[in-house]
């Protein structure tokens, strides 16, 4: 009897498992890891391209900002430029305005308040050091002939003339002063007695050599002078000028075109003339 025949059957090998988990689901693991990979990495894509946007705007603001700034600095610079022009504006019309205080507009001479504050100094000065100095009056003579023959206008050029001349003659410390219409005051710094008298007389020749062309005609112009020292303890340059003054009126009375003198051996004879 023969046995009957027995066909195998082959099995499939059971599919390779790493632990609990098959290939497949290995698979699926890492696709799903991969996903969330990309997931993470988008989401960082997304902050990066945040910044990006956030420093480009910061960027186009500080440009924007430092425009502004050159800007700004541009038009404070023209402000500072405006602001300097207007500083010299003003401290050249406050050197005018100074000058128009201490300088007489039609002679040139110091004007009477300036004159007068110089004075005061020179004669603290004297009270202080015993410095020796003088102040000499001087008037032109008959300058009222002179306006009413000729005008004004021939004054006025005549009063200019005198003050000229009398600036030429003096030195360079000395000051001319026009205390009021033709009537002038000079100071004279540290000078003696003698050389006081001296100068007086140099300026009454230039006065009297002075020949001024008039319209055709010729004015000649003379002036008297009255001279006074600081030599008292107690003065000050209102008792100087007094005393100058005197002798001023003293030298008129004595027919004009003269120089005379005062000071405290001669006020007593000055007040009798």
């Amino acid at each position: 009897m023969t046995r009957p025949k027995v066909t195998r059957v082959k099995t499939l090998p059971e599919p390779a498992t790493t632990g609990d988990f098959s290939l497949f689901d290995q698979e699926e693991a890492m696709i799903a890891q991969s996903e969330e990979m990309l997931r993470k990495l988008e989401e960082v894509s997304d902050g990066v391209r945040t910044l990006m946007r956030a420093y480009r705007q910061g960027y186009r603001e500080q440009r924007r900002l430092v425009r502004l700034s050159d800007r700004m600095q541009d038009e404070l610079r023209r402000l500072n430029q405006r602001l300097e022009a207007e500083v010299r504006t003003r401290e050249a019309l406050a050197h005018r305005l100074e000058a128009l205080a201490a300088v007489d507009e039609l002679t040139g001479a110091a004007t009477r308040r300036h004159f007068m504050d110089v004075a005061a100094h020179l004669a603290d000065q004297w009270r202080h050091e015993g410095r020796s100095s003088g102040v000499i009056m001087a008037d032109l003579d008959r300058f009222k002939t002179i306006n009413d023959r000729f005008g004004h206008a021939a004054g006025d050029e005549a009063l200019r003339l005198f003050v000229g001349r009398m600036s030429e003659t003096l030195r360079e410390d000395d000051l001319v002063g026009r205390l009021g219409g033709e009537e002038f005051a000079v100071l004279l710094p540290g000078i003696g007695a003698a050389e006081l008298d001296e100068v007086a007389e140099r300026l009454r020749a230039t006065t009297a050599a002075i020949r001024m062309p008039w319209k055709g005609d010729e004015i000649r112009l003379t002036a008297s002078f009255g001279l006074a020292r600081f030599s008292a303890p107690g003065d000050d340059i209102d008792r100087v000028l007094s005393r100058a003054d005197k002798a001023l009126y003293a030298a008129k009375r004595s027919g004009r075109n003269r120089v005379a003198i005062n000071d405290d051996s001669t006020e007593e004879a000055a007040e009798d003339i």
